[in-house]
C-alpha cells in the first residue's frame, strides 16, 4: 500500500528520528560515564582474549600503562589461570550463567589483589564478538576474613584447651560447653544439652546458685564470683568457683560462665585456717612471751605473757607504751641479735638480758625468725623464755657445788695428812704424785673434771696404809714376804675406806687399781689392759716415778733419770705406753720437776 506523506509529515518524522538519535547519544554517554567512574574493574576482550577496553580503575591498578591489545592472561596470577580459563571458555561456548569467579591479579607493583568477577557475552548483530568482565576487588575483605578466621581459631583453641570449664546457659540448659566442662561434670555433651544445669549443683547450694543466675539474667548488679559445691555425674562433690556475665546468644539472653575446680584450694584454705587457729591459740596461751616486731623495733603484736613478763599488766598497755630502747639491758645486744637473725634467717635460744618496766633484769632465751610482708616490710617474730629463776638456781647450785668441792678437797687433804702422820718417811709423796698426775692428765687433753678426779685420788692413794703397823712402814731394811703381802693389802683397805664416800669422781676404784699393771701382774685383782681405769694407769706411772726418785728408809733415792728409764723400759708391759710417753715429754722436753 503506497503511503503519501506530506511535507509536514516528513518534517515531523525526521524531527522524531533526530530526537531519538540525540537520546541514544545521551544514553551512550551516560553509560560510558558510568563505566569510567566505576570503582569496579571493567574490561572488554575479544574472543582471542586481547583487551579492547578497560576503565580507569583497571589502568590505575596497572600503573597507568596502556593495556589495549594486551592479552588479559598477563594480568592474571599463575594460580588463578585455571579459573580464568574456565570462565572464558564458558563464555566462548555461549554459556550465559550468572556465576561469580574468584581469582587473583597482580598489580604494577607485583602485589596480589583478590577479585570476584562476573562476565557476559558481547554480541554484534547477534554474533558473539567479545566478553565483558566486571571484577570487584575483595582484597581488604579477604584480609579481614583471614584475620577473623585466625582470631576465631585462637579463641577456639583457648576455649577448647582452657583449664576452666566454659559454658553458656540458656533456658536452664547448657547450649555450649568446652571439653573441661565435660571433665568437671562427668557428663557427655549430649547429656548436658538436655539436663538442667541445676542437676550438677549440690542440693544445699542449688537455690542460691539458681537465684544468682536469674538475677544476672535480669541485669541486676552483684558480685559476679562465688563458690559452691558441684556434683559430678558419678556423685562426687567438688568445690568450684564461678564467674559469669550476661550475654546475647542467638538473639536471646543467656549467661557465659567460667568455672574453676578449687577443691584442693579449699582444702588448703581450711588447713590454713586450722593452722592459724592453732597458732593463735598457742600465741595467746603460751607461757612464754610471743612477739612480732618490725626491724625498726615497732611492736606489732604480742601475747599477755609478754605484758606480764615485763610488768605492763596487759598487752594493750604494752603495745601502747612499748619502746625497744627500754627493754634491752645492754643496748649493743640488740644489734648483735638482729645481725645474727639476718645472717642465719633464724636463731634458737639466743641469750639476751632484758629489763622490765620496774627495772628488774630478766635473763632470757629468744628464738626468732625473719619475716617479710607483701609490702616489703621486714621484721622479726618469735618467743622469749624467761630463765631468770633457772639461772639464779643454777648459780646457787654452782656455788653449792663449789662449796662441796672445797669441802671434799679439805677432807682429802685431811686424809692425806693422816697418812703422812702415820708414815713420816713418805711425807709429801701423795702430794707430789697428785701434782704429777694433774700435769700428765692435762697434757693428755683430758676434760677438766677428769683431771681433777685423778689429782684428788692421787692425794689419798695410800690411805689404806693407815691400817698397817708403823713398824712395817718405817722399816729400814727390805720387807719379808709376809710383810710385803701385808703391805699390798693397802689398796683394798683404801677402797674399803673410800667406797661409801660420795665423791664426784671414781676415787675408790682409782685407789684400788693404782698397783694394777698392763700385763696383769699387779695387785690386788690382777687386772690388765682396758680393765684398768685410765686414771689408775696415770696414777701408777706417777707413783713409780715419784717413789723411785725419792728417799725410802730401806733404800736411797735412785734419781729421776733412772725412774724415767724404768717406765720407758716397761711401757706396754707394766705401764700404759701413752701415759709413759706423755710423762717422758714432761720431764725431758718441758722441764717438769718434782717439788
Amino acid at each position: 500500500m503506497k503511503m503519501d506523506l506530506s511535507g509536514q509529515d516528513l518534517q515531523r518524522r525526521y524531527s522524531d528520528l533526530g530526537a531519538r538519535y540525540d537520546a541514544l547519544l545521551d544514553s551512550e554517554g551516560s553509560f560510558r560515564q558510568l563505566l569510567e567512574d566505576a570503582h569496579d574493574c571493567i574490561v572488554a576482550i575479544d574472543l582471542e582474549g586481547r583487551i579492547t577496553y578497560c576503565n580507569p580503575a583497571v589502568q590505575a591498578m596497572s600503573g597507568g600503562r596502556d593495556l589495549i591489545g594486551l592479552p588479559i592472561r598477563k594480568l592474571v596470577a599463575p594460580e588463578s589461570l585455571s579459573v580464568y580459563d574456565t570462565m572464558i571458555d564458558r563464555r566462548r561456548a555461549g554459556v550465559t550463567d550468572h556465576l561469580s569467579y574468584a581469582f587473583t591479579l597482580r598489580d604494577s607493583m607485583g602485589a596480589e589483589r583478590h577479585f570476584d568477577a562476573r562476565s557476559s557475552i558481547l554480541s554484534k548483530d547477534g554474533v558473539p564478538v567479545g566478553i565483558m568482565v566486571i571484577a570487584r576487588e575483595e582484597t581488604e575483605r579477604k584480609k579481614t576474613e583471614a584475620v577473623l578466621v585466625e582470631s576465631e581459631a585462637k579463641y577456639r583453641s583457648l576455649v577448647e584447651n582452657a583449664n576452666e570449664a566454659i559454658f553458656i546457659v540458656q533456658d536452664g540448659v547448657l547450649k555450649f560447653a568446652n571439653p573441661r566442662t565435660l571433665v568437671l561434670t562427668g557428663a557427655t555433651a549430649e547429656e548436658l544439652a538436655v539436663t538442667p544445669f541445676t542437676e550438677f549443683i549440690h542440693p544445699e547450694d542449688r537455690e542460691f546458685v539458681l537465684k544468682s543466675h536469674l538475677r544476672r539474667l535480669r541485669g541486676e548488679r552483684f558480685a559476679p564470683r562465688y563458690r559452691f559445691r558441684a556434683v559430678r555425674k558419678a556423685g562426687e562433690t567438688r568445690w568450684v568457683e564461678l564467674d559469669a556475665v550476661r550475654i546475647q546468644w542467638q538473639g536471646r539472653d543467656a549467661t557465659l560462665n567460667f568455672v574453676a575446680d578449687v577443691t584442693e584450694r579449699v582444702a588448703m584454705e581450711e588447713a590454713l585456717k586450722e593452722s592459724e587457729a592453732r597458732y593463735r591459740s598457742f600465741f595467746m596461751t603460751s607461757r612464754d612471751a610471743v612477739y612480732i616486731t618490725t626491724r625498726e623495733g615497732e611492736l606489732l603484736d604480742c601475747n599477755d605473757a609478754a605484758a606480764e613478763m615485763f610488768g605492763y599488766g596487759d598487752k594493750e598497755t604494752l603495745l601502747r607504751m612499748f619502746r625497744i630502747s627500754d627493754i634491752y639491758a645492754v643496748s649493743e645486744e640488740r644489734a648483735r641479735h638482729i645481725e645474727a637473725i639476718e645472717r642465719q634467717g633464724s636463731v634458737m635460744d639466743y641469750p639476751i638480758t632484758l629489763r622490765g618496766l620496774d627495772g628488774r633484769i630478766h635473763h632470757t632465751l629468744i628464738s626468732s625468725t625473719l619475716w617479710r610482708d607483701p609490702l616489703g616490710r621486714v621484721g622479726f617474730q618469735g618467743t622469749i623464755k624467761d630463765i631468770t629463776e633457772r639461772k639464779e638456781a643454777e648459780e646457787h647450785l654452782q656455788k653449792t657445788l663449789w662449796n662441796l668441792r672445797k669441802a671434799v678437797e679439805a677432807i682429802i687433804t685431811t686424809l692425806s695428812m693422816a697418812v703422812e702422820m702415820k708414815d713420816p718417811y713418805t711425807a709429801g709423796h701423795q702430794r707430789r704424785v697428785s701434782q704429777l698426775c694433774r700435769a700428765i692428765a692435762e697434757a693428755m687433753g683430758l676434760p677438766p673434771d677428769q683431771v681433777e678426779g685423778v689429782a684428788m685420788a692421787a692425794m689419798i692413794h695410800d690411805i689404806g696404809k693407815i691400817g698397817l703397823p708403823a713398824e712395817i712402814l718405817s722399816k729400814p731394811t727390805r720387807l719379808t714376804p709376809i710383810e710385803l703381802s701385808l703391805l699390798q693389802t693397802h689398796a683394798d683397805t683404801g677402797y674399803d675406806i673410800l667406797k661409801d664416800i660420795e665423791f664426784p669422781w671414781p676415787v675408790a676404784h682409782i685407789v684400788a687399781q693404782h698397783h694394777e699393771r698392763m700385763d696383769g701382774s699387779g695387785y690386788p685383782e690382777g687386772l690388765a689392759m682396758d680393765d684398768i681405769l685410765l686414771e689408775a694407769k696415770i696414777l701408777a706411772v706417777a707413783d713409780v716415778v715419784e717413789a723411785m726418785a725419792s728417799y725410802r728408809p730401806y733404800r736411797p733415792a735412785v734419781g729421776i733419770v733412772s725412774a724415767l728409764e724404768e717406765i720407758e723400759r716397761q711401757q706396754g708391759i707394766l705401764y700404759d705406753p701413752e701415759v709413759v710417753q706423755v710423762c717422758l715429754r714432761l720431764f725431758r722436753e718441758q722441764g717438769y720437776r718434782l717439788e
